[in-house]
């Protein structure tokens, strides 16, 4: 008997990659440094927060405050998000910030 299923949709419905880079890049440049696409692909696939504020405060040689930080990251993520364009075949075509009521399905469009 078939008790779960997941579906795994990141990055099939929408590049949710490059905004997450776009994201964590801007935030390494107003510390004044970079975050090099070569060093980014080690986070691929794994926890990412955690990784980026430890190569900012090497970079920066200095700590980094993590929440204030995890905040602009999420500000700098879904403003990158509303920028981006949906793949083809998306059903969905605008990304919300907060999800709908328990029990409700939200489509706009």
């Amino acid at each position: 008997m078939l008790r779960a299923v997941i579906f795994d949709f990141d990055g099939l419905l929408l590049d949710t990659e490059t905004a997450e880079y776009e994201a964590w890049a801007r935030i390494f440049q107003a510390h004044g440094t970079q975050l090099p696409v070569e060093d980014w692909g080690q986070f691929v696939g794994g926890w990412v927060d955690g990784r980026a504020f430890a190569l900012l405060e090497e970079r920066t040689g200095r700590p980094v405050d993590r929440a204030a930080l995890r905040r602009q990251h999420q500000e700098a993520f879904f403003a990158q998000l509303e920028r981006t364009t949906w793949r083809a075949g998306a059903p969905i075509p605008e990304v919300h910030r907060d999800p709908p009521p328990p029990g409700e399905f939200r489509r706009d469009g």
